[in-house]
């Protein structure tokens, strides 16, 4: 049994049991058991990342699965080619080199290449540039941004429903999706290329490096340090004064560039050795002399005087490469009258890619700019092409469809917020700025808690509230109380809500971080306010579900929020006293399941039973329903950790009755509850009549659940690990039975995996399970590894256990 436990980890990876779906996560409104009822979510096709197919459809992917043969071709890339891309021959030809594909019967292995260099050197551009030079000789190629993890894992979970070619329907799993994509990667016998663009560290990358002999990789970085085993690191430099010279012409005059040379030509190659051959640089030069209409020769003269003037009012140790970017920035910039600075500097705030245009041409009547307050989005278009024109963003128009999207260089953006710190008070109007415009199109998280048909829509602006949220934190002007209001809390409130149900879990936890942050600035300790209790929520659920250690943090959250819904009730009117009372049962309630998930059932009972009571005060099994099944459950619970099996049976029996005329019998809720009573059944020793329950539960799962849902594979584990008690080796495929049929490498290898495993989720030197009753030297290792199971993934031993009991009484 206790491998058979830890081969249930082992396959759901390090953070499965941190998130039951969406189900274990309360919201202020509902009771658990209200995220139960599965929610009915609209199919939204999964369109935001463009691909080209050639031929056929692909066949359905699956973990672990590779297809028999290749019948598609497909890209996946945020950027079109761009057409002023100069220079870099030899490097992409000696690229090519290195992580070609090779011969399908040839001694292959992962290939890789690191081209790293300082910001603006070109890196996403050489890397771009290869993806179409060279796309005719790879079956598949796919681009990820990898600078904040949460749009790492969305795009490299993308390649998954890209390959699988499938709609959407409703949250899905972005774990399962990362371990599908990481699968096919690794199996497949077709070419592939990844690219990894702006690395900021190895070990944000590692858990997406496939195992993979025909795959090829590319990261770009501005870290020296960053590669793989293998890799052929390329130096990314300054372009050559010809070729940025050839690319400063094709800006200003793109018809001059095969034509005779003339005295200007000259001076491109100046301005080129200027600015080091730097294309960030050239390529804003040649938009600030297009739209200045000025010379080469009057810009050089600008240059210079602006690059001293610039080294005298700043530190003169600062580096050639700052002086002359920092030169340019201020250059290219000065001409721009006030509209365009807001909006420039409203950009900078929001991610560097995928800043879609209606950001600032949606809710125009609530928009914090000028420009667009008179509902005619012609200024903004103006201004959008003069920002283009200048070079100082890029604009790309999606070939799926009409919208369009900007984007800005990461080293334009982080100068622009450097200088706007100097000036706090114009930093805090800019941050609002760009918080009501992320605002105004972001939708706002459901009462119950599943955002159905807007995930596509948290999704597209989650990158800009993450970059708000980052620089909330960084930023030592935006964190005082006067300046973030509880607007801004709601915000990261309803993306780390979103998070949570793609299971982004350490970014959620981050993010609704933040939030109670600015909670704790602006609230008093004792204020009931809604958005703080909701914050709480969530934070409690990843601290619950996460493994052990977190699980007191946990337990502290959800007492806050017991206190301030009784503090609310002292406030309350008497025409609200009906929803007040409920919600604070609820409280009572989450409250209760945390002490279960803690094993303290002590003090579990009475909460339960106090919210019990005020549901029965304002409903029935009729009017509130899935609440009073819910108090029945959790109470069942209680019952057989105390030995009271007739008790417990009888209390879980009611809990699925209301609950099967409520919600139908095949209903996820349903199930649930079907569920938990059948490890109620099998606790109290019935282990026959639990295999037959579970068997049934199954059965309807396979039919009514995605084939990923944690719930499914529960019933799966319960079905093997009684099966395998019952001596049904060959029917429980379990990792336990691996030993009892001699196949000791492969037990030995599960072991190992599920040690370090639990070594993640607990930490060694802590005493955390001492302090849920079960001891680290428990005698049945399995039940120290079924603590750190949530208990709602059904608990198969421990103080739920009458065996357990009466071996622990007679000790």
């Amino acid at each position: 049994m206790a491998e058979a436990r830890k081969r249930k980890f082992v396959e759901l990876s390090d953070e499965s049991r941190a998130k039951q779906g969406h189900l274990f996560k309360e919201t202020e409104a509902n009771d658990a058991s209200n995220q139960h009822q599965g929610d009915v979510f609209g199919n939204v096709t999964y369109n935001r990342y463009g691909f080209n197919a050639e031929e056929a459809t692909a066949s359905r992917l699956t973990p672990g699965s590779a297809p028999s043969k290749i019948i598609q071709k497909k890209r996946m890339v945020d950027a079109p080619r761009n057409p002023l891309f100069t220079g870099r021959d030899n490097m992409l030809s000696e690229m090519y080199d290195h992580i070609k594909p090779l011969a399908k019967d040839s001694k292959s292995h992962l290939r890789s290449c690191v081209l790293f260099g300082l910001g603006g050197m070109g890196k996403t551009q050489i890397a771009n540039e290869y993806f179409y030079r060279y796309q005719e000789h790879y079956d598949y190629m796919f681009s990820v941004q990898a600078e904040e993890g949460s749009e790492l894992a969305e795009k490299y979970g993308a390649i998954a429903l890209i390959i699988e070619g499938e709609v959407r329907q409703g949250p899905v799993d972005q774990r399962q999706n990362i371990k599908n994509a990481k699968d096919w990667l690794s199996n497949t016998d077709a070419s592939w290329l990844l690219v990894f663009d702006n690395v900021r560290d190895m070990k944000s990358i590692e858990r997406y490096i496939p195992a993979s002999d025909t795959g090829s990789i590319i990261i770009t970085t501005q870290l020296r340090d960053v590669e793989l085993p293998g890799s052929f690191c390329f130096a990314v430099e300054g372009l050559s004064e010809s070729d940025g010279s050839r690319l400063l012409r094709s800006i200003i005059d793109p018809m001059s560039i095969d034509g005779p040379r003339t005295d200007s030509d000259g001076l491109a190659n100046s301005i080129s050795q200027l600015v080091g051959g730097l294309p960030l640089a050239i390529a804003q030069i040649g938009g600030y002399i297009k739209r200045s209409q000025i010379s080469c020769k009057e810009f050089i003269a600008i240059f210079r005087r602006r690059k001293k003037n610039w080294i005298s009012r700043r530190a003169a140790a600062a580096s050639t490469y700052d002086k002359t970017l920092q030169t340019v920035f201020d250059i290219a910039l000065e001409p721009l009258n006030q509209d365009a600075r807001d909006l420039i500097n409203s950009i900078a705030f929001m991610n560097p890619q995928d800043i879609w245009e209606d950001i600032f041409i949606r809710c125009q009547e609530d928009s914090p700019l000028q420009i667009l307050l008179d509902g005619d989005d012609s200024r903004f278009l103006e201004i959008r092409d003069e920002l283009t024109e200048r070079c100082l963003i890029n604009r790309i128009i999606s070939e799926s469809s009409s919208t369009s999207n900007l984007s800005i260089h990461r080293s334009l953006k982080e100068s622009l917020l450097y200088k706007l710190e100097a000036d706090p008070a114009k930093y805090h109007k800019v941050f609002m700025r760009a918080f009501q415009l992320i605002r105004n199109v972001t939708p706002r998280q459901s009462p119950l808690s599943s955002p159905t048909l807007e995930w596509l829509r948290f999704e597209k602006y989650m990158p800009h509230v993450v970059s708000l949220c980052s620089a909330y934190e960084e930023s030592q002007t935006s964190c005082s109380k006067t300046d973030v209001g509880l607007e801004v809390a709601e915000l990261f409130s309803d993306i780390g809500n979103y998070m949570w149900e793609r299971c982004l879990l350490s970014d959620a936890f981050r993010v609704l971080g933040a939030a109670e942050h600015i909670c704790g600035q602006v609230l008093d300790p004792d204020d009931p306010n809604p958005i703080r209790t909701q914050i709480l929520y969530l934070r409690a659920s990843f601290e619950l579900n996460h493994g052990c250690d977190l699980r007191l943090a946990g337990l502290n959250h959800k007492q806050q929020i017991l206190d301030l819904r009784r503090k609310r009730i002292e406030l309350s009117a008497p025409e609200d006293m009906k929803v007040d009372e409920l919600q604070l049962s609820t409280a009572l309630n989450n409250l209760g399941c945390a002490y279960i998930q803690c094993e303290d059932y002590e003090s579990a009972e009475g909460l339960l039973n106090d919210a019990l009571q005020i549901k029965l005060k304002w409903g029935d099994e009729t009017s509130l329903a899935s609440g009073i099944a819910e108090q029945n459950k959790n109470l069942a619970l209680v019952a057989i950790s105390k030995g009271k099996i007739e008790e417990a049976l009888e209390l879980s029996a009611n809990a699925v009755r209301i609950i099967t005329a409520w919600a139908g019998s095949r209903a996820k809720m349903t199930l649930f509850h079907r569920f938990i009573q059948a490890s109620i059944i099998f606790n109290a020793g019935y282990l026959t009549r639990a295999l037959e329950e579970n068997v049934d539960i199954l059965s309807i799962k396979k039919d009514v659940l995605d084939e990923t849902d944690d719930e499914l594979l529960d019933s799966y584990y319960a079905v093997g690990m009684i099966q395998h008690l019952l001596e049904d080796l060959t029917s429980a495929e379990l990792s336990k039975v691996l030993n009892d049929l001699h196949k000791d490498e492969e037990a030995a290898m599960t072991l190992q995996e599920a040690h370090s495993l639990r070594d993640k989720l607990v930490d060694p030197n802590s005493n955390i399970t001492d302090r849920l009753g079960i001891s680290q030297d428990e005698e049945d290792e399995a039940v120290v590894f079924d603590q750190i199971v949530s208990c709602w993934a059904g608990r198969f031993g421990g103080k739920q256990n009458i065996g357990w009991q009466r071996k622990n009484a007679a000790s």
